[in-house]
């Protein structure tokens, strides 16, 4: 929300102030209990997504987008609200291509793991990741819900990793398989 600097015995320091969310990270939710139920699924789904579109409206490529950075709490109603966190490889995208890159394996698109720049494609890539980790309980691949099937930082990218298809896992439903599949080269940009 705001950016401090305060004075400490090593000298000045910057600061961020940032909303405190009382709850867990979807990844600890799914790791707990599974799958999300369809209806807490489409709540946090719309979610994550109206929180990108945002993030992209402004231009900020997000960069990292996994269960671990979705926090999950509640509104001053009661209902399920879930909020991207961890913008910390987030960058613009008019910005010069600093040639860094980062995030998450399992997450990343086919394209960063060859060496290419983020993107909102990229992005959009991790989301469906997330969106069938959240549904079926496990990532892409797997077929058991455990803490290593759901995936977390790894380590540095493999050139030769490829999604497999969200067809692979059968506990994916039927009505979500359509928005996690993977994109047609030709829509990638």
């Amino acid at each position: 929300h705001d950016v401090h600097v305060v004075s400490t015995p090593a000298g000045e320091m910057d600061v961020l102030s940032m909303e405190f969310i009382e709850g867990e990270t979807l990844s600890a939710r799914v790791h707990r209990e599974g799958p999300l139920p369809p209806a807490s699924a489409r709540a946090v789904a719309r979610q994550v997504c109206a929180g990108l579109a945002q993030a992209h409206r402004q231009g900020v490529i997000h960069g990292d987008l996994k269960p671990a950075n979705v926090m999950l709490g509640r509104d001053a109603d009661g209902a399920l609200r879930a909020v991207i966190t961890d913008f910390g490889l987030a960058q613009l995208q008019h910005d010069a291509d600093t040639g860094d890159r980062g995030g998450t394996q399992a997450y990343m698109a086919p394209e960063l793991h060859r060496g290419d720049r983020a993107t909102v494609a990229s992005d959009l890539f991790a989301l469906g990741v997330l969106l069938q980790v959240m549904v079926s309980g496990h990532s892409p691949g797997t077929s058991v819900a455990t803490p290593s099937t759901v995936p977390e930082p790894i380590g540095t990218a493999d050139s030769t990793w490829t999604r497999p298809p969200v067809t692979d896992v059968a506990s994916v439903p039927r009505v979500s398989e359509r928005v996690m599949s993977p994109m047609p080269a030709r829509w990638r940009s």
